[in-house]
C-alpha cells in the first residue's frame, strides 16, 4: 500500500511543482514511512535557444522508525528565456532569467496497522529576483489521510487539503478526496482535484499505460519494455509560475504554459542512478500575468514552436 501512498502525495506536491517523470517522480514524500534519501535533475533545452529550463531536488530524512518518518528537501530550478518579449496590453516585460527555490519539511506516520497521516511545508521564493521581499516569498501545505476502504484490501480513501500561495488556480486552501484502488497490472487513483492511472494492458506484457490529470496539468504516456527500462511516447500539458517583484498587484503571478510531445527512453546506470533522455515538439507556448489563468491581467505573449531535448537523473540511496 506504500506505492499507492506515495503516488497519491505525488498529486498533492503538484500544487506546488511537478514530478519529472512517470518512472521518478517525487516518490518518497507522503505515505511512505520510510523515505531514503534523493537527488534530481532535469533540463529541458529548446533547439532555437529560446528556452532552458533546469530542475534539481534533494531531500533526505532527519528522522525514521518503523512507524512515521520526518524529512527536508531542497528544490531550486533555473528558467532561462533568451527572447525579448512584452506581455499584450501592457509594457511588462518577461525577465529572462526566472528562478524558484523552496525548502521543503515533510512528516508522514502510520496510525495503527493500516491508516496513514501526514503532510508537507515549503518555504522559498519564486521571482524574477528571488528573496527581494515579502511580494515573491512562497508559503505552502499539505495535510493527508489516508485509510482502507470496506469494500476490500486493494482500496483505500484519501483526504487532503492543500494550500499554495504560487499557482496558476488560485491562492485558496483547495480541499481534495480519491479513491485509490490496486492490483498486480493497475494502479489508480480517481478523485478531485487530480487522477492518476498506471495500466499494464497484458498480464506481464510490454506495454505500460499510464495517466495524470490535475486540473490545468495533464500528463499521458505510453512505455514498452520493463518498468525501470523501456522506451516511451508521451504528451505533457503544464505550467510554471513566479512571482514578479515589480507587478502592481501584488496577487498577480506571472505563468509560463506550453505543451510537449516526445519520445525517449530510461534505463538504470547503477543500482542507485536512475536515467531517462527525451526529444520532441513543444508548441503553444507563452507567458501571461493575472491573479489565476481565468483571471489576467495581461494577454498572451507566444513563443514559437520548437523542439526540444530532455534528460532526467535520480539518484536514491
Amino acid at each position: 500500500m506504500r506505492r499507492i501512498h506515495s503516488v497519491v502525495f505525488i498529486g498533492l506536491a503538484l500544487f506546488s511543482s511537478v514530478a519529472f517523470s512517470f518512472e521518478s517522480p517525487l516518490g518518497d514524500l507522503g505515505g511512505n514511512t520510510k523515505p531514503k534519501t534523493t537527488l534530481s535533475y532535469s533540463a529541458l533545452f529548446a533547439d532555437d535557444g529560446s528556452v532552458q529550463n533546469q530542475k534539481g531536488f534533494i531531500q533526505t530524512p532527519l528522522w525514521k522508525t518503523e512507524e512515521s518518518s520526518v524529512s527536508v528537501g531542497l528544490k531550486n530550478n533555473q528558467f532561462t528565456l533568451s527572447e525579448d518579449l512584452i506581455l499584450p496590453g501592457s509594457t511588462i516585460e518577461v525577465p529572462k532569467s526566472l528562478k524558484s527555490t523552496e525548502v521543503t519539511l515533510s512528516y508522514a506516520s502510520k496510525i495503527g496497522e493500516s491508516e496513514t497521516a501526514g503532510g508537507r511545508l515549503s518555504f522559498g521564493s519564486s521571482s524574477d529576483r528571488t528573496f527581494s521581499g515579502s511580494r515573491t516569498t512562497s508559503i505552502g501545505g499539505t495535510v493527508f489521510w489516508s485509510f482502507p476502504s470496506l469494500s476490500g484490501a486493494e482500496g483505500r480513501w484519501i483526504l487532503s487539503l492543500n494550500y499554495s500561495n504560487n499557482n496558476s488556480l488560485t491562492t485558496l486552501p483547495l480541499p481534495g478526496f480519491a479513491y485509490a484502488y490496486t492490483t498486480p497490472r493497475l494502479i489508480g487513483v480517481f478523485g478531485v482535484p487530480f487522477a492518476y492511472v498506471r495500466w499494464v494492458p497484458v498480464e506481464n506484457g510490454p506495454w505500460t499505460l499510464s495517466f495524470f490529470y490535475l486540473l490545468t496539468f495533464l500528463k499521458m504516456e505510453a512505455a514498452y519494455g520493463p518498468p525501470y527500462m523501456n522506451a516511451f511516447v508521451r504528451f505533457d500539458w503544464g505550467q510554471e509560475t513566479w512571482m514578479r517583484a515589480d507587478r502592481d498587484n501584488v496577487n498577480d503571478r506571472l505563468t509560463y504554459d506550453e505543451k510537449k510531445v516526445s519520445v525517449g527512453g530510461r534505463m538504470p546506470l547503477a543500482s542507485w542512478l536512475f536515467a531517462e533522455a527525451e526529444t520532441g515538439f513543444a508548441f503553444d507556448r507563452g507567458f501571461i500575468e493575472g491573479e489565476n489563468l481565468f483571471k489576467k491581467s495581461t494577454g498572451r505573449a507566444r513563443l514559437d514552436d520548437s523542439f526540444f531535448a530532455g534528460v532526467n537523473l535520480k539518484l536514491s540511496f
